[in-house]
């Protein structure tokens, strides 16, 4: 699935208008979400934040991979049941 917004944002590379798009996509037992920046004129491409979310029977974890994105650390929620 994928979202588009434009936004003011100028490319580093030509100067052009970034659009920001949010990319989900599902993997056996989790998906990824990427939250994307993209100019349409040089097509440069950039990932500003990724987030994994798995769920198991009575949890749902969220891990952000990447260092850089590291501001929650594993956040774990509990289900009520």
């Amino acid at each position: 699935m994928t979202a588009e917004v434009s936004n003011g944002l100028k490319c580093p590379k030509c100067g052009g208008k970034l659009t920001q798009y949010t990319e989900t996509e599902s993997y056996n037992g989790y998906k990824i979400s990427k939250h994307i920046l993209k100019c349409k004129l040089c097509n440069y491409r950039e990932v500003t934040q990724e987030v994994k979310i798995m769920k198991s029977e009575n949890a749902v974890t969220i891990q952000i991979p990447r260092p850089e994105y590291q501001q929650i650390r594993n956040l774990k929620i509990k289900s009520k049941t």
